[in-house]
């Protein structure tokens, strides 16, 4: 076998295992929120399991990149103090509802935000010390509205 052909078989090879490598990262759900703590909690009567974004990298990352989330998952945002909370859609791939609590009371809520929305800022309408994001349509089917309790477990 001349060398011509054993390096292109070898080329051939090494470009199919690197197509494999970056598909197999573009299609990995959680590996963006790999290294996030997670904690779970009771949205309505569905349990969902929340990636916890509570320094200033991770909740700037927030969900950004992320392809999707499963319809059980989310993802909880903590902040130090309590003030009015904004949030914006740069990077994300599929719509959000948006749950803003003071403590365990929810104060606010935003349904089906839009990744094209960015650069537009959602803002909560009341101080709130965390946020909840959710797949869209998940504050509708759970009936959430400001008053209810989600306890953060």
């Amino acid at each position: 076998m001349s060398t011509k052909i054993l390096f292109t078989i070898i080329a051939i090879f090494a470009a199919i295992y690197l197509g494999l490598i970056y598909q197999s990262d573009k299609t990995t759900i959680s590996k963006p929120l790999a290294d996030y703590r997670t904690t779970n909690t009771n949205i309505g009567n569905i349990a969902y399991m929340l990636y916890v974004a509570d320094t200033d990298k991770r909740r700037v990352q927030g969900l950004s990149g992320v392809e999707k989330l499963a319809s059980n998952e989310g993802m909880l945002f903590v902040f130090e103090t309590k003030a009015f909370q904004s949030f914006w859609m740069k990077e994300m791939n599929f719509p959000l509802d948006l749950i803003f609590l003071d403590d365990s009371r929810v104060v606010d809520v935003v349904e089906n935000v839009s990744p094209d929305s960015y650069p537009q800022v959602i803002s909560s309408q009341a101080s709130a010390n965390k946020v909840i994001e959710i797949n869209a349509g998940e504050v509708s089917r759970n009936g959430i509205e400001p008053g209810d309790e989600i306890r953060i477990k």
